[in-house]
């Protein structure tokens, strides 16, 4: 099964394609035959480990479906840190699935947990890396009631400024400061022994996500109770 391919993504490009087909494509390509089963079981049994497994009545299903399958896809390290089936693919070395621009752009996109600040154009903060870049078109953000806007979301940089690839997770502001002491935390730990630490780096990154996500999950299964401690501690605490 191949990826159709897609537009040329240049410095001069205005239309660039939408990134949730191109992980839906690519995702289709890459896991969707019997050899692309064999490919994804494990990386969802990591998931599951991590995360838990999601039920149909969770709250933003099919957003979170999304989010698993495009972290299978460009997070997931298979052999190695770095060394995902978008990069593969990317790289030209599934069979069956064409190189395009649109998949080195998906293969190099960024899945963080952001903080949104208000402006003309947005500006993205990942809580757990300290990247920074804003938003490249203007959108109309959600009233967060005073609290900081936390977006769990996946981005293409395109000429130096952030492109969404679907809706994003949106978190409860007032856990910003526990994840950014997880967030310090994760920086203060050594990289290990591998040559390419910030490849390692990355992997703790992404490892530290997967477990704010668990979170994320409890918390919209019990919409009672105290987001805070259960970020903190996973203490589902109702508030009175």
């Amino acid at each position: 099964m191949s990826v159709a391919r897609g537009p040329v993504i240049s410095a001069s490009s205005r239309t660039p394609p939408q990134w949730a087909s191109v992980l839906d494509a690519l995702a289709g390509a890459v896991f969707g035959d019997a050899r692309g089963e064999e490919r994804i079981a494990p990386l969802l049994a990591r998931w599951e480990g991590q995360v838990g497994p999601l039920r149909e009545e969770d709250p933003e299903h099919a957003t979170m479906q999304a989010v698993r399958v495009d972290w299978a896809l460009c997070d997931a390290a298979v052999d190695y840190p770095g060394d995902t089936w978008a990069w593969r693919a990317a790289q030209g070395a599934i069979p069956g699935v064409q190189r395009t621009a649109a998949i080195g752009a998906v293969a190099r996109s960024i899945s963080g947990l952001w903080r949104v600040t208000p402006g003309r154009r947005p500006w993205l903060s990942d809580c757990l890396s300290g990247v920074g870049v804003e938003l490249a078109s203007p959108i109309r953000l959600p009233n967060a009631g005073g609290e900081p806007l936390l977006w769990d979301a996946r981005i293409v940089v395109m000429d130096g400024a952030a492109e969404l690839c679907r809706p994003p997770l949106t978190y409860p502001g007032v856990v910003l400061s526990e994840i950014r002491r997880r967030g310090l935390l994760r920086l203060k730990q050594p990289t290990g022994v591998d040559p390419d630490g910030a490849r390692v780096d990355e992997a703790s990154r992404h490892s530290t996500l997967l477990q704010l996500r668990r979170r994320w999950l409890h918390c919209a299964r019990a919409p009672r109770a105290d987001p805070l401690l259960l970020f903190t501690h996973g203490t589902v605490a109702r508030r009175s």
